[in-house]
């Protein structure tokens, strides 16, 4: 399993926003027919934070590059030419559950740090696409 984080070209706040939420999750359900499965996340302004499980048959630089471009979609609608991420993403192997309980205790209170909520339930664009038991 892998903790994964992409960012935003120069970190600009363009993600955190019910259509762009929508295409990730689109992205997210279709990445199991190519041998992924995206689990828990955080959408934040600037970045992505995903676990992902890639099978034998998946691959995981396949999977994060169709998410994005879902998302990229969305957000070039209104601006044909935006520049949307940074080159590469971040990935993290997780090597026991106990790292997966602890990271996504960090990603999920990432809006509280950021001030954008008071309460990480609160924040609108996080959730489970499927679980992923270890």
């Amino acid at each position: 399993m892998y903790f994964v984080t992409f960012c935003t070209y120069g970190r600009q706040a363009l993600l955190a926003r019910e259509d762009v939420r929508a295409a990730f999750l689109d992205g997210a359900r279709r990445a199991c027919a190519a041998g992924a499965t995206i689990g828990r996340y955080v959408i934040m302004p600037d970045h992505v934070h995903l676990f992902v499980r890639v099978g034998p048959e998946g691959r995981l630089g396949v999977t994060i590059k169709q998410l994005r471009e879902r998302m990229s979609r969305v957000l070039r609608r209104a601006c044909p030419d935006l520049k949307v991420w940074q080159a590469g993403f971040f990935d993290h192997v997780l090597r026991s559950g106990e790292s997966y309980a602890e990271k996504w205790e960090y990603v999920r209170c990432n809006p509280v740090r950021a001030g954008l909520v008071k309460d990480a339930a609160e924040w609108p664009f996080q959730g489970e696409v499927f679980e992923i038991r270890w």
